[in-house]
């Protein structure tokens, strides 16, 4: 199988038919003792996903609160986002823009080939 085609197919049908995401990503540097802080390493990446509401039953099961999302994220022009210390994703949906904070992550990498990325987002 040629999963780097699979790749781009998905990137091409979530670039179609998703919501434009921005992506928020923090690496932080070494703890600086003199004045005990932290350099911050900021990336902002567009990208386009697929989100939805988790089901009553999810919720009722204790999977998910009220108001979590499911995103189906292209993984094609995004780093592995299991690396940062730090994300958030913005998206604007009937003129309301939600910033939403990982609750967890996974990613569907046959091969080592990172396809697309589930994240469980929450607000």
């Amino acid at each position: 199988m040629n999963w780097q085609k699979l790749q781009d197919k998905i990137k091409k049908k979530l670039d179609g038919i998703g919501l434009t995401l921005t992506l928020n990503t923090i690496m932080y540097g070494d703890y600086q003792i003199a004045d005990g802080t932290k350099s911050e390493f900021k990336e902002e990446y567009v990208v386009h996903a697929i989100i939805t509401d988790f089901s009553e039953e999810d919720i009722k099961g204790g999977l998910a609160q009220v108001g979590d999302k499911k995103i189906l994220l292209n993984a094609k022009d995004v780093p592995d986002l299991e690396q940062y210390d730090s994300l958030s994703l913005e998206v604007t949906i009937a003129g309301t823009t939600l910033v939403l904070n990982p609750v967890d992550i996974d990613s569907v990498n046959p091969s080592g080939v990172n396809l697309l990325y589930k994240i469980h987002a929450r607000g």
